[in-house]
């Protein structure tokens, strides 16, 4: 998936344009078995979001993590 956001101007934050990648990639040897690994936000080190209220921002880092799901 890719993410795409327009600059946010709001009181005294400011979010620049930014993209986003995300990427998962999964095998499924039996009907019950699936593993997978997924990668968020594999373009930029991090990326800057806020919160609803305005109030805060926070930089959220790229990220990868390993799944494995057993159906039983």
């Amino acid at each position: 998936m890719f993410y795409f956001t327009d600059h946010i101007q709001s009181r005294d934050l400011h979010v620049p344009v930014q993209g986003r990648l995300d990427l998962r990639l999964a095998w499924v040897p039996s009907p019950k078995l699936e593993l997978a690994i997924v990668g968020q936000n594999i373009l930029n080190k991090q990326h800057q979001e806020f919160t609803a209220l305005d109030i805060f921002s926070s930089q959220i880092p790229r990220s990868v993590y390993g799944r494995i799901m057993y159906r039983f």
